[in-house]
């Protein structure tokens, strides 16, 4: 199975928290601190990954990212 991904980077203006998230489209986020609905400040593609067992890790994912760059 292959997916298409997206690293989604969030900023919350009300508590300061930054922070990125793996998903399938560019979405809206819960910050982690404050529990606020935030929308994602920036959406990086990422290369359609093989998914093995329906899951891959997020360390995998942005690491995928870094070597993209």
């Amino acid at each position: 199975m292959t997916e298409t991904k997206v690293v989604n980077t969030y900023h919350c203006e009300a508590c300061n928290a930054t922070w990125e998230d793996v998903h399938t489209c560019a979405c809206d986020d819960k910050c982690p601190t404050c529990n606020r609905s935030i929308s994602p400040e920036r959406t990086d593609n990422l290369h359609p990954v093989a998914v093995i067992g329906g899951t891959m890790g997020l360390a995998a994912i942005l690491a995928m990212r870094k070597v993209r760059q």
